[in-house]
C-alpha cells in the first residue's frame, strides 16, 4: 500500500500495488518463493475493488491468542475464537479504510467493457466510486462466490439463498447482451 509518492507527499487516494507470486524450484531442490512482475489485468479480474476483505467463516482454524503486550497475555483470559474474530474485522476495518486501488494508469476500468449489473441493482455500490465496476474482466467466480457463495452480497440480509442463486444467473445471463450493446454502439469505418 502507498500512502505517498516518492517526495513524501500524501497522494490523494492509496496505490494498491498487486503482486503475483510463484513457487519455483532452485538448483538445489529447494522450493521458494518468488515474486514476478507484469501485467495487472490479473489482479484487476479479481480485485476491481482493491484489497478484499477476509470473511469470518467460523472454522476450527479462526483462534488465536494474546500476544505479549496485549490485554490477557499472562492470563489468557479472553477466548480464542473472540478475540481472532475481533482481529478480523480490524483488519478488515483498515482494509476497507484504503478505498478503491489507484491503478496509476495501468489499468483503466472503462476499458474493460461497460459496467454489468445494472439491472441486478450492483451500480448502486459498484459505480467507480464507492466500490469497483464490475465489467467483463471481473472474474465470474469471484462474483458468483460473493453472491451465491459467501451471501454478502447485495448486502442484504432478508435475501434468502435461492434468491441470490437467480440474482446470479441473471447477472451471467445478462453479461454477454450488454458487452455486445458496448461494442456494437459505435460502428467501424
Amino acid at each position: 500500500m502507498q500512502k505517498t509518492d516518492a517526495g513524501g507527499a500524501r497522494l490523494p487516494a492509496v496505490r494498491t500495488h498487486f503482486r503475483d507470486y510463484s513457487v519455483v524450484r532452485s538448483s538445489n531442490g529447494d522450493h521458494a518463493i518468488e515474486a514476478t512482475t507484469g501485467d495487472n489485468a490479473k489482479c484487476y479480474s479479481c480485485h476491481p475493488s482493491g484489497v478484499r476483505e477476509l470473511v469470518d467463516h467460523v472454522t476450527p482454524w479462526l483462534a488465536t491468542a494474546p500476544v505479549r503486550g496485549e490485554a490477557g497475555f499472562e492470563a489468557a483470559t479472553v477466548s480464542s475464537r473472540d478475540l481472532a474474530r475481533r482481529r478480523l474485522r480490524e483488519l478488515n476495518d483498515r482494509l476497507r479504510s484504503y478505498g478503491l486501488v489507484d491503478w496509476d494508469g495501468a489499468i483503466v476500468p472503462a476499458d474493460h467493457g461497460p459496467p454489468l449489473g445494472a439491472a441486478q441493482g450492483c451500480l448502486g455500490c459498484h459505480d467507480g466510486h464507492n466500490r469497483g465496476t464490475l465489467t467483463v474482466s471481473t472474474s465470474v467466480g469471484q462474483i458468483r462466490t460473493k453472491v451465491v457463495g459467501e451471501l454478502t452480497m447485495p448486502p442484504t440480509p432478508s435475501s434468502t439463498p435461492a434468491e441470490h442463486e437467480r440474482l446470479f444467473a441473471d447477472f451471467a445471463a445478462s453479461r454477454a447482451p450488454t458487452l455486445a450493446g458496448w461494442l456494437l454502439e459505435t460502428r467501424c469505418e
